[in-house]
């Protein structure tokens, strides 16, 4: 079946250009971040379980990378901070996303994962915690246990923040799960995080890799959480059958960019875009040029990065 795209024209929160002019001042911050060890890790630092008290008793689902424990607030079963994909920091920074190692010992599913760095000075997005091993998704579902055949619609949301800020975490899935006030059907929501700025949009000739794919890897990511998803959402009630991408601003257009990639063909069924722009995109040529005259400028070369 075609994606089907649903453009809804809202009011725009602030022009992406005025966003992207402020985008290189996070090139210095980000590639000081210290990721010695991280890609090692079988299970993120923050989640390794068994001595969570508090969320002994939520639901446990078992992923393909291993089990998962939520908790219940209001009806609503919620998995927090799940990695979709292996940390991208070291030799998988500026690489497009991998699967992430698996795991025996249960996984806390009960907080958000850090956010993907960013330009905090607009304040328009709270990061109380800032890491490049951020390809977390967080999953919403009123009803983990429906039998088998029997899923819900899914609902992928896609945050905005022009691409070089913004999180999952500022999204309560939780009543949209339910219907929300005006009544709707129940859904399993799923809100990610993905590479934002320089390290998710930077396209460098040094950065080619196997299949010439650089440049776009917060769209990579995406998809790579759209694959968790169809691996994965029946085992939280969803059905893989169903599933509805949507995005408000960048987040919209980057929904209409997955309508229209190859790559992203048979990951969903429909779009929704709220609040988005329809621009002329640069081409691959003039991406590298301004990618590699950004890296002379900053005094990169080679595998400084």
């Amino acid at each position: 079946m075609p994606t089907r795209l649903l453009r809804l024209s809202l009011p725009h929160p602030r022009s992406t250009p005025a966003a992207l002019l402020v985008a290189a001042a996070m090139v210095v911050g980000m590639l000081a971040v210290d990721v010695s060890g991280a890609a090692a890790r079988s299970l993120p630092a923050r989640q390794t379980l068994a001595d969570a008290g508090n969320a002994a008793s939520g639901p446990v689902i078992r992923t393909d990378r291993g089990p998962v424990r939520g908790l219940v607030k209001n009806g609503v079963s919620e998995f927090l901070g799940m990695p979709y994909a292996a940390p991208p920091v070291g030799q998988l920074r500026w690489q497009p996303p991998q699967l992430h190692a698996r795991w025996t010992q249960t996984l806390d599913a009960t907080s958000y994962g850090p956010t993907c760095p960013q330009i905090t000075t607009l304040g328009v997005f709270a990061t109380p915690s800032v890491s490049e091993d951020c390809l977390y998704l967080n999953v919403f579902t009123p009803n983990p246990r429906r039998a088998r055949g029997q899923g819900l619609p899914v609902f992928v949301w896609i945050h905005g923040g022009g691409n070089v800020d913004g999180e999952s975490n500022d999204y309560d899935g939780s009543k949209l799960a339910t219907g929300g006030r005006y009544g709707g059907s129940n859904t399993v929501v799923v809100t990610i995080n993905y590479r934002l700025g320089l390290l998710g949009f930077l396209a460098n000739t040094a950065l080619d890799s196997e299949g010439h794919l650089f440049g776009n890897y917060g769209i990579m990511d995406q998809q790579a959480a759209l694959r968790w998803v169809q691996r994965n959402i029946a085992a939280f009630g969803g059905d893989p059958n169903r599933v509805t991408m949507g995005g408000q601003s960048a987040g919209a257009q980057d929904t209409d960019l997955n309508v229209v990639s190859p790559l992203a063909a048979g990951l969903f069924n429909r779009g929704i875009s709220e609040s988005g722009f329809t621009g002329e995109d640069p081409s691959l040529a003039s991406a590298l040029s301004k990618g590699d005259a950004f890296a002379t400028a900053a005094g990169c070369t080679g595998t400084d990065a």
